[in-house]
């Protein structure tokens, strides 16, 4: 029972990548501008859910090359963007992420 659960949750990173995938796929006249899910602070770094954060974000990043009117925005994932629960982001990083998306 716990390996099976184990493989439904591997799958749903698949499954938002395909979904996206297809979504940009659909919506090619319009640019697009992805960005990185950040890391979870409130959980240890080697959780699964950070694991699969970091497997999402890779495999979204490698998929999203081949389109042109695609881009994905990486943030560095620092403790200090967040606030001190660890799971939100803070006013400084609100800002930061502001401008990454005027600027692309």
């Amino acid at each position: 029972m716990g390996r099976l659960k184990r493989c439904a949750k591997k799958n749903e990173t698949r499954k938002a990548v395909n979904c996206i995938q297809r979504f940009v796929k659909k919506n090619n006249w319009t640019n697009l501008i992805l960005m990185d899910v950040l890391h979870r602070h409130d959980l240890e770094q080697i959780t699964y859910a950070n694991m699969e954060l970091e497997k999402y974000n890779r495999r979204i990043r490698k998929h999203m090359k081949v389109f042109e009117n695609t881009e994905v925005i990486k943030f560095d994932l620092d403790r200090r963007g967040f606030i001190k629960h660890g799971e939100l982001i803070n006013a400084k990083r609100k800002e930061l992420t502001a401008k990454r998306i005027a600027a692309a």
